[in-house]
């Protein structure tokens, strides 16, 4: 008999991206643990955890208490280098300890949110932070060899 699969942690799952991240693994049938800053949506099925992903030890604690077969990090937050650059690479340093498949994903960043909504002819505005951002994440996290 082969083991159960480890859960599907989704980190920033209170957020827009995040929240619908759980709701679709619960309903594919996934445990899902996922991480709040603020404040636990009411997802039904969700194992909510509070987490800071700036602070790297309660990242790697957590990441080691539910060992995910795979990590989603969805966290952002406009402007904060410590929880999209640093964060992002404490989750992945976790995430390989455990041998959990990560992706790092992002949805509102291009945009400033100063809008009600945006469409193709909006100018991206966030691009260059954004940018910098996610190279320092990507610079930051070590490739598997």
């Amino acid at each position: 008999m082969s083991p159960s699969p480890g859960p599907i942690l989704v980190v920033g799952g209170s957020g827009l991206l995040g929240r619908e991240l759980t709701r679709q693994g619960r309903l594919a049938g996934h445990r899902v643990v996922a991480t709040f800053h603020r404040g636990a949506p009411a997802v039904a099925g969700v194992d909510w955890r509070h987490l800071d992903i700036r602070i790297r030890d309660d990242v790697t604690a957590l990441i080691l208490a539910v060992r995910p077969d795979v990590v989603v990090n969805a966290a952002y937050q406009q402007s904060d280098w410590a929880t999209t650059a640093d964060g992002g690479t404490h989750v992945a340093l976790a995430a390989a300890a455990v041998s959990a498949r990560l992706v790092h994903v992002s949805s509102d960043a291009v945009f400033s949110g100063t809008a009600d909504s945006y469409d193709e002819s909006h100018t991206n505005t966030q691009a260059r932070l954004v940018t910098r951002l996610r190279g320092a994440r990507e610079f930051l996290i070590p490739t598997p060899r």
